[in-house]
């Protein structure tokens, strides 16, 4: 038999319904010998005799090791014989041809064992063996294939300063790294070294640094003989030679790189001959290049991208000494042969339609054994992200995602959750769409990138969300710090960020005495001192009422709450209460939807819809006892309710007029000239506000009206000026509501609405915004309101501190100004 330098991989592989996981190369960085018969080194001692199949393990490899790759040397037979490496059964194929006393030696890419372990036949006679592994082949990790054709690394007759044979114990050093055709980032080379002429027998030993103690090229005196080898790269970018006796002249040329940055694995097949020349009486012809093979015909039909095959070529008894190239390369050789003699090596030789061979002189026979190629698999696509969002109370993230597009050539096998910085990680396994990521720090923007996972590797990593860790408050306690034994609603916040209006069934516990109830029997209004947890009762609504928010606002200090409410007994009234003296006023008796209050408490402002869900905007001077009707009209048109107003309640700002079509213009009132201006094109605007100082506004145009909205827009309030985006788009999401803004329109809250479709849903956010850092807080709320103000984030105007309502979970209250600043 001939040579066949790669045996076919174990056969618990070869029911998979999808092609097996092919490996990465690892190279050792120094070849370890696992194998000397004239040693017991690998637990063998004495030559191998006929037919005697040895075990040989290979140590130090990881658990998910499909192959390794060894230099297999026989020396000192009795007779002539073969070897034959393979991974459990004997596949009738030869690695080695050996003449009665040679020493030869050839490259193996060997599929492993059970066991992580090889075995090695003798054919004739008895032969010492040795076997050096020099890398491993891994499913996990590793560097993958690049292939290259025929490039000239080095030959000691023409390289310059070096162009002289190498003398005993010589070693010559050759940069690869540094060459401009070397791929970026290499840890080995595929090499084809090739000893010419030596004038002693002797060996070459190819390594990273240059030791001695193992072989990869034997040669007898005056011969030309060449052996492949895959050479781990020395920390100096270079490979090194080294000659063992005597003198001789040494050439290298690349056959291929590997390299972390390529994912191009090795798959070994069934070793088969998929040419013989003499089956068709026409040996190849000298000094030309025939092709005598097409490809295709018999590569396996696999889905995946063939980089490189991998076969054995054989010249067989040629007519005179000559070379074979692969691939019509006349500067490289791959086999050199005397005449008569039959000699194999490896060739890793990139994938083309057509095999071409080229002998230099006289004719010879050639065999081909496809061994193995070398593939690109098709990994998953990104993964479709969800959300990422904070963990109440938690430094971690709750991450959710859709299933990619493409499984890539096999399923899914799990999914990898990473946050950048830091590289907190977890991976889960493919029925999961949702984890909670910890290990994340206060006040550290995250990045959190997802990743689908199979056999073959990982999809492109997608965006997530940003998340950044802040300290929460809990705002629904008692001065102790326990929690209410009732759920509790957000109203409003003061503009000073330390005070939070709140509503609650009245037997809450934080409800304080005596104004608590044993059974419920109706809502509490309650001021929550942020800093010293002190809770005071603003007004009640008892018998016959229930629970439910009420429409509030309260002053920059916290002194002065606005509030409308409705006893059994009466109407619906609007009251404003000052908390430092004790004293309150009714200000309206009219239905009232939405409630503002001036920074120094002077001004109430008030919307009310009649019986015909028409809107009308009110002012009052409280303390002066003056009611203005801002905003109103007839039947032929309506005001949308709901409102923005200017800290000094000279401007407003509204939507009229307002249709089935939900299509509305955004209009700005100037109370002291009297004049109404539309500020914005017809769209639907589903959040607005004012900026405290009347400066500008802010309001999200409605993604059901304008297809590409910008999610958010500032115009300035003086007459002539342009809406400007300060918010980039953010996909999958239509528009924002709830919004509120601090005094100078820099900072805004609000809850944009997910897009919901055919393919999939995507969940609300409720984040806080800062147009100068462009820097974005995503608050942990679940759900936006969608017109309920429940979970409306409540900003302070001073954009100190944003409080929201968790629904299940409590109110909470961030220090906005603390994150403002990291």
């Amino acid at each position: 038999m001939v040579a066949s330098a790669v045996v076919a991989p174990a056969t618990a592989h070869a029911s998979a319904p999808y092609p097996p996981p092919g490996g990465l190369y690892t190279a050792l960085p120094t070849p370890s010998r696992i194998l000397d018969t004239r040693t017991a080194t690998g637990g063998h001692r004495g030559q191998v005799r006929p037919d005697e199949v040895i075990t040989v393990a290979v140590p130090g490899l990881p658990a998910d090791a499909t192959g390794a790759v060894i230099n297999l040397t026989g020396t000192g037979g009795t007779a002539p014989t073969f070897l034959s490496v393979f991974p459990d059964t004997f596949a009738q194929t030869s690695t080695l041809n050996l003449a009665t006393g040679q020493t030869a030696a050839v490259s193996a890419f060997v599929a492993l064992g059970a066991n992580r372990t090889i075995k090695i036949l003798n054919s004739q006679g008895s032969v010492d063996v040795v076997a050096d592994l020099t890398g491993y082949f891994a499913t996990g990790s590793g560097s993958g294939f690049i292939a290259a054709a025929g490039q000239r690394l080095f030959d000691s007759r023409w390289s310059g300063p070096d162009s002289h044979p190498l003398g005993p114990g010589e070693v010559v050093t050759i940069p690869v790294r540094d060459r401009w055709e070397t791929p970026p980032g290499v840890t080995a080379v595929v090499v084809n070294v090739t000893g010419v002429t030596p004038t002693a027998a002797t060996y070459l030993a190819a390594t990273p640094d240059g030791a001695a103690g193992t072989s990869t090229l034997n040669l007898d005196p005056g011969a030309i003989r060449a052996n492949l080898a895959v050479v781990g790269i020395g920390a100096d970018g270079a490979i090194r030679v080294r000659n063992s006796q005597g003198s001789t002249h040494v050439v290298v040329d690349v056959q291929g790189w590997f390299s972390p940055r390529s994912n191009s694995r090795y798959a070994a097949t069934s070793p088969r001959r998929v040419l013989d020349t003499r089956n068709f009486d026409s040996p190849l012809p000298g000094g030309v290049s025939t092709s005598k093979l097409y490809w295709p015909n018999v590569l396996p039909a696999v889905p995946q991208t063939i980089d490189a095959t991998v076969f054995n070529l054989t010249g067989v008894l040629p007519t005179a000494n000559t070379y074979l190239a692969v691939d019509s390369g006349r500067t490289t050789s791959n086999v050199n042969l005397a005449a008569g003699s039959i000699v194999p090596n490896v060739v890793v030789s990139p994938k083309q339609d057509h095999l071409w061979l080229y002998n230099a002189v006289g004719t010879t026979d050639a065999l081909v054994d496809l061994t193995g190629y070398f593939y690109t698999p098709k990994l998953p696509s990104a993964t479709k992200t969800y959300f990422a969002k904070l963990v109440l109370g938690e430094k971690a993230a709750l991450v959710q995602w859709y299933r990619p597009d493409d499984d890539g050539d096999a399923p899914v096998t799990s999914y990898t959750i990473t946050a950048q910085p830091g590289g907190a990680s977890v991976t889960v396994d493919a029925s999961r769409y949702e984890v909670v990521l910890p290990g994340l720090s206060d006040y550290v923007k995250y990045t959190i990138l997802v990743t689908a996972n199979n056999i073959y590797g990982s999809s492109p990593p997608s965006v997530a969300g940003v998340v950044m860790p802040v300290p929460v408050t809990r705002v629904d306690v008692d001065a102790h710090g326990v929690p209410g034994s009732a759920r509790s609603l957000l109203v409003a916040i003061s503009g000073d960020g330390r005070y939070a209006l709140i509503t609650t069934a009245s037997n809450n516990t934080l409800v304080p005495e005596p104004s608590r109830t044993s059974e419920p029997a109706g809502s509490r209004l309650l001021r929550k001192d942020l800093t010293t947890g002190e809770v005071i009762v603003v007004d009640g609504m008892d018998s016959g009422t229930a629970f439910r928010r009420w429409p509030a606002a309260i002053s920059q200090d916290g002194s002065v709450v606005a509030y409308a409410h409705r006893d059994p007994s009466g109407p619906q009234t609007l009251s404003v209460r000052d908390l430092t003296s004790g004293t309150s006023q009714v200000v309206a008796t009219t239905g009232v939807n939405r409630v503002q209050l001036s920074p120094d408490g002077r001004w109430t402002s008030w919307g009310s819809t009649d019986s015909n869900a028409r809107g009308t905007i009110y002012r009052a001077d409280w303390r002066a006892g003056q009611v203005t009707q801002v905003a109103g009209c007839d039947s032929s048109c309506d005001i949308r309710p709901g409102f923005a107003v200017s800290d000094d309640a000279t401007k407003y700002v509204f939507e009229y007029p307002y249709t089935v079509a939900r299509r509305s213009q955004l209009n700005l009132l100037d109370t002291v000239s009297g004049q109404i201006r539309s500020v914005a094109a017809s769209l639907g605007h589903f959040g607005f506000a004012i900026s405290g100082d009347g400066q500008s506004i802010v309001y999200s145009p409605d993604g059901d009206v304008n297809p590409s909205p910008a999610p958010l827009t500032r115009i300035a309030t003086t007459p002539g000026a342009n809406p400007v985006p300060v918010r980039p788009t953010k996909d999958d999401y239509v528009h924002i509501q709830d919004l509120s803004v601090s005094r100078d329109g820099n900072t805004s809250a609000g809850c944009y609405v997910g897009l919901e479709d055919y393919s999939h849903n995507v969940p609300d956010l409720t984040e806080v915004y800062d147009q100068q850092s462009q820097r974005e807080l995503v608050l942990p709320v679940p759900v936006c309101s969608y017109g309920s103000p429940d979970t409306k984030p409540a900003l302070s105007e001073d954009g100190s501190t944003v409080a929201f309502d968790t629904m299940d979970k409590g109110l909470y209250a961030v220090s906005v100004a603390r994150w403002r600043d990291q």
